[in-house]
């Protein structure tokens, strides 16, 4: 099992650093011409990189940001953007494409408990299809164990529950 790197605002395999210099590797040849900290144009403060690829496709940016709670975490988005944005051009990548459901990519135990876009798409229908639509509407079995749970745990354990998810 990999090791996982926790920063402030990003969960890692890999240290920054290792990510920047392998994103500074391949910029040149993606397009990238700069990374430049923009976070003085705006007043909250947060840290802004934005990448210039000047020769992006039409219908592509050419410009991305990355953001982050450090610098460094914003500088490494700026270079990612813009690299997931290059291979994602039209006949940019020499990468074979395969169309699955997302469940079909998770493994282990608890792959069973998610969902995909056809699962909403799904719900929806069913729901639309009804004389009165209901308020909330499940979509995969954790959404259920999550309703179900809210049901019945007190305010502050529900409130637990659900902070955990975000740290």
């Amino acid at each position: 099992m990999p090791r996982t790197f926790r920063f402030s605002s990003s969960l890692r395999t890999q240290p920054l650093s290792v990510t920047l210099s392998r994103a500074r590797a391949v910029a040149r040849q993606l397009g990238i011409s700069r990374v430049t900290d923009i976070t003085r144009l705006d007043c909250i403060g947060v840290p802004v990189f934005a990448s210039i690829r000047p020769q992006a496709l039409p219908g592509s940016l050419c410009v991305n940001a990355g953001k982050g709670v450090t610098v460094a975490e914003a500088r490494v988005g700026a270079y990612m953007e813009a690299v997931e944005y290059a291979f994602a051009e039209y006949n940019r990548a020499s990468l074979k494409v395969h169309m699955v459901r997302a469940r079909d990519v998770y493994e282990g135990p608890l792959s069973r408990l998610g969902g995909d876009a056809d699962d909403v798409a799904q719900a929806i229908e069913k729901a639309l299809g009804k004389s009165r639509a209901p308020t909330r509407v499940p979509v995969t079995p954790s959404a259920r164990v999550l309703m179900g749970l809210r049901r019945v745990l007190p305010d502050r354990a529900w409130d637990k529950v659900v902070g955990q998810s975000f740290k």
